[in-house]
């Protein structure tokens, strides 16, 4: 049998008015990105695009920042499914939310529905779901779990085993509350039964709304199949409705990702205070020190190390590889068998080649390396381009920004070229280029290109001694 198409309505209306906070709710950071993106991307994992299924995203407050991030992850390719924005300017309830964003038209015949707070359900648990919702002939299914205090989430009710619907938090009656099976807020109804139900739906309840899960009630009703999904993880349904919960959410996430990682043969010297985002991959050998957060599309080659108290998001490390303590890093490309560290700096658009080293103390920005080059400490380059077997002395600046707008340019280029040796304290303003071989002496400040390979270079002004002056100064 052919799997029907799935629709995923995603419900991030909501400000999150327990968060405290101007951020829309699903736009606060998890592991370094909005939990919007997180759940988007699992589920967009999860849907063949082939299928013509697609997101449906129900904006209200922040409306304009929701919908630019997610056409972000459009852009970027992190998402391939469609998407189509449904604006629900008064929040009147869940159901209201869904019954606005089924006017879109679609070639779905079921359509699934999750709360935009759910950072921890993977891709995984999606495809779990449809194929347990499938297996029960369901009309309307929801994912439930059980915690020791399910709080102010709805109640999933049985009777005997039997599922018979939901009954919200404020609507409950004391015995009721103390049931410890919740509902998760992820749901996969079929579209005929939906639609029929949110048709009839009403509001009498104590938040005057409309209620999504009354429509397991009026399914029931109608003698059709009904499903509460059990995750015995309940980590996977974690919705976000405070600051607690926030930190609770990425604290699971980042524990998760460490665990796959040490099963792929990576050693962290302290899970518990080891920061790796869920899209960090890493090859054998590799070791993590303690306090350390790497995130984005991280990729680590085999036997790279890692000291402790690093930053790295979105930084491409080659075999062998040595990032040493508190060094930072971000969309930058290191090459094989390099020595970073300590406490570097590489700002976006850094690559190095394969041997580099950096030492301590040294920025690098839009800036590449040849192989076998040394910018030991105390140095800044930026929008330069640095050649093969190049020696760069302590204190050394490209001087690359002086107000001034050249072919387009607000920042200016400083190439120099293979085998050059460049003395401590010197500084070269660019534009300029510094030819192969070439020697810059200590302490200069070069302003003209070196066209000559093999020149020697000496930009610094005359010394001048004067005997007994300084005793006559001090006088």
């Amino acid at each position: 049998m052919k799997n029907p198409i799935t629709d995923v309505v995603i419900l991030a209306a909501g400000l999150g008015t327990r968060m405290k906070s101007d951020t829309p709710k699903v736009l606060h950071r998890v592991c370094g990105q909005p939990m919007l993106a997180i759940l988007m991307e699992e589920l967009d994992r999860a849907i063949d695009p082939r299928s013509g299924a697609h997101f449906n995203v129900v904006i209200g407050h922040g409306r304009d920042e929701v919908s630019e991030m997610v056409r972000g992850l459009q852009k970027s390719g992190r998402i391939k499914a469609p998407v189509v924005f449904t604006v629900q300017a008064e929040q009147l309830g869940t159901g209201h939310a869904v019954k606005l964003a089924l006017e879109h038209p679609s070639k779905a015949s079921q359509v699934a529905v999750f709360n935009g707070d759910l950072p921890l359900f993977g891709a995984d648990c999606f495809s779990k779901f449809l194929e347990a919702h499938a297996a029960a002939r369901s009309s309307a299914s929801l994912a439930s779990t059980t915690i020791a205090d399910a709080g102010q989430y709805g109640r999933v009710l049985r009777k005997g085993m039997t599922f018979t619907g939901v009954v919200e938090f404020k609507d409950a009656s004391a015995a009721q509350r103390r049931i410890r099976e919740y509902n998760g807020g992820v749901y996969i109804f079929d579209l005929k039964t939906l639609v029929n139900a949110l048709g009839k739906m009403k509001n009498k309840n104590a938040a005057r709304e409309f209620y999504l899960p009354d429509v397991f009630e009026m399914a029931r009703k109608l003698k059709k199949n009904i499903l509460a999904y059990h995750f015995d993880n309940p980590t996977v349904l974690g919705g976000v409705n405070n600051m607690r919960e926030l930190a609770q959410a990425q604290s699971a996430l980042y524990r998760r990702s460490a665990e796959q990682l040490m099963e792929d043969g990576v050693f962290i010297h302290d899970p518990q205070h080891t920061y790796l985002g869920p899209k960090v991959r890493a090859g054998r050998g590799c070791v993590i020190g303690p306090f350390t957060s790497i995130h984005g599309e991280t990729v680590l080659g085999d036997r790279v190390r890692i000291g402790a108290h690093c930053e790295l998001s979105d930084v491409q490390i080659g075999n062998g590889t040595v990032v040493r303590n508190s060094t930072v890093a971000e969309k930058s490309v290191f090459g094989k068998d390099c020595s970073v560290g300590p406490m570097a700096h590489f700002r976006p658009g850094t690559r190095l080649a394969d041997n580099v080293k950096i030492g301590n103390f040294v920025e690098l920005k839009e800036t590449s390396i040849g192989s076998n080059t040394a910018v030991s400490h105390l140095s800044y380059l930026g929008d330069a381009e640095v050649g093969s077997g190049v020696n760069v002395g302590c204190g050394f600046v490209t001087c690359n920004y002086d107000g001034v707008v050249r072919d387009g340019r607000r920042k200016h280029r400083s190439v120099i070229r293979d085998n050059v040796f460049i003395g401590s304290d010197c500084q070269v303003v660019a534009p300029i280029e510094i030819a192969s071989g070439s020697f810059i002496a200590s302490g200069s400040t070069v302003t003209d290109t070196v066209k000559e390979e093999d020149s020697l270079v000496v930009a610094r002004t005359r010394q001048v001694t004067k005997s007994g002056y300084a005793k006559k100064y001090r006088k």
